[in-house]
């Protein structure tokens, strides 16, 4: 295990910080390199525990950029966290609760420093026709998908201003999907949720892009990952799940990647918006 290893977990609203072994400052390197074009930067990746959000940890981390992972499942976390090793810190958490976002910035802000690039991931997908009346799950795509996004990138936003003041790189980078333009049966809300993310895009850059903060964001089409178990719907699941088995799909990978290259383009390059499709998706 490195020395510099370390979890800090937040409960009911009151933060346990667990050491697993001493932690010492880190320093920040001030050059880059071809093969780690991400060095000296502060990423906090949300929904990091799998797919999607722990595939562009990895990538982060693999092109030189220390990651504050962020989602609930602590043993997930740290399993990814001994895997990428001590540019690595696991941070498990509910986003769902705005109390706790505060501290974690503050905490991640601490021990990292300030976040210069922000991966918004963190979401769930409940597909179930707006007739099932499931107002439960529709609050919930809402709260994970919208307003956590709302509220990290709040407690975010002064380190990632300051970074960009400082004449550093900083990117905001919101995890939208082509179901935010695709009008699908059953994934109406889901839908609305990501298109008001990609609306929130456009907004930011607009109101950010002066102050040089950067706002990507990436849309991916089909891709094989945990979403598809949280259905609830049998038939909509096993469609979904028959379309991974038949390699039909994007990997978490192939959107890990795009991510990071938008993230390391030279600093006056921005890539307002990725669409990220399997070949075989019309749509």
């Amino acid at each position: 295990m490195s020395s510099n290893r370390w979890v800090v977990r937040f409960d009911l609203g009151k933060p346990d910080l667990w050491l697993v072994a001493p932690v010492t400052p880190r320093v920040r390197a001030m050059t880059t390199t071809s093969t780690a074009p991400l060095t000296g930067r502060v990423a906090l990746v949300t929904g990091a525990a799998s797919g999607i959000g722990a595939a562009t940890a990895r990538r982060l981390a693999a092109d030189g950029a220390c990651v504050a992972l962020v989602a609930r499942r602590a043993d997930r976390l740290a399993a990814l966290a001994s895997e990428i090793g001590e540019q690595a810190l696991a941070v498990p958490a509910d986003l769902t609760r705005p109390d706790s976002i505060d501290r974690i910035a503050e905490d991640v802000t601490a021990r990292l420093g300030a976040v210069d690039l922000l991966v918004n991931n963190a979401g769930v997908m409940l597909p179930n026709p707006i007739a099932d009346r499931r107002g439960t799950e529709w609050q919930h795509m809402l709260d994970l998908n919208l307003i956590a996004l709302l509220h990290v990138t709040r407690a975010l936003l002064p380190g990632l201003l300051v970074a960009a003041t400082e004449g550093r790189t900083a990117d905001i980078v919101n995890l939208s999907s082509t179901g935010a333009d695709a009008a699908v049966p059953a994934f109406a809300v889901y839908g609305a949720t990501k298109a008001a993310v990609s609306y929130l895009s456009r907004a930011l850059r607009a109101e950010l892009a002066p102050t040089g903060v950067r706002i990507t964001d990436v849309k991916p089409g089909g891709v094989a990952t945990e979403l598809f178990d949280h259905a609830t719907h049998p038939d909509l699941r096993e469609g979904m799940m028959t379309a991974a088995r038949n390699g039909r799909l994007l990997n978490a990978d192939d959107v890990a990647d795009a991510i990071c290259y938008a993230v390391s383009r030279p600093a006056h390059v921005c890539l307002s918006q990725l669409t990220v499709m399997p070949l075989a998706q019309p749509q």
